[in-house]
This record gives structure tokens, sequence and C-alpha cells, in this order.
């Protein structure tokens, strides 16, 4: 007698993805005018695409000065657009392509000078 059992298994494997950015520094920019563009490129390090939103912090010199997050303009191709404080859409990004947004910073006339840092959140779903 031959006995033949054969198990089949499936199992479906959950897609992921993931992003890493590049830092991005402005350098020194005068009040009254605004950066020239930075780069910060994106990768999506997961196995499927993801849509990547964005949004921003205000500006801070941790000594109580600010400066509101829309004057951060981003762009990936057209003209640029105010960052804001709630998510909003960028693209879709393929997995393992680098994809390139350009940011600027636009520095109010009367802004205190100081060193200031922002939290630009870069999010992806899939």
């Amino acid at each position: 007698m031959v006995f033949s059992f054969v198990v089949f298994s499936a199992f479906a494997k959950a897609q992921t993805c993931g992003i890493s950015a590049t830092d991005v520094s402005f350098g020194s920019v005068n009040p009254g005018s605004s950066s020239t563009l930075k780069d910060t490129s994106v990768t999506n390090s997961g196995d499927t695409s993801a849509s990547l939103t964005i949004s921003g912090q205000d500006w801070t010199d941790g000594a109580g000065h600010n400066m509101t997050f829309s004057q951060t303009f981003w762009n990936t191709t057209s003209a640029p657009v105010a960052l804001t404080n709630s998510f909003v859409s960028v693209d879709t990004i393929a997995p393992s392509i680098p994809f390139v947004i350009h940011l600027s910073v636009q520095i109010p006339a009367r802004q205190f000078a100081a060193t200031y840092n922002q939290i630009i959140t870069l999010e992806a779903t899939c």
C-alpha cells in the first residue's frame, strides 16, 4: 500500500513600505529673502508602493523665537507649495527608487536673527 499525504500551505506576505529621507540645511538666509532650493531624497524601503504625505511644525530657535511652518515651501516638479501643519499628499513612491522633494524657506523681513530648526514629517502609507 502507498499512502500519499500532501500538504499545501500558502501564507500571504504582508506588503510593507517605509521611508527614509536625507536632512536639509538651508545655511544662512537674510531676512526678507528666500533660500535656494534644497533637495531631500526620500526612499521607500518596502516592497510595495507608498502614498507619501508631508506636514511641518513651526520653526524655533529654542529661546522663544519662532517662525511659522508656512515659511517653508516644497515641490516635486511644479510651483512651490507652502507647508501646512496637517498632512497633505505629495505623491506615490515606488520601492527602492529615490524620490526628490525640493524645499526652500522664506525669512520674514523683521525676523529675529538666530539659528532656527524645523521638524518636517513625511509619512508613508501602503
